[in-house]
């Protein structure tokens, strides 16, 4: 979940930290 971050599938990881992480 890298791209697909920037795509539409929001990683629990990169929205939870808050920070930027993209697990």
């Amino acid at each position: 979940s890298y791209e697909q971050s920037r795509i539409r599938s929001v990683d629990v990881g990169t929205w939870i930290a808050g920070v930027g992480y993209r697990f």
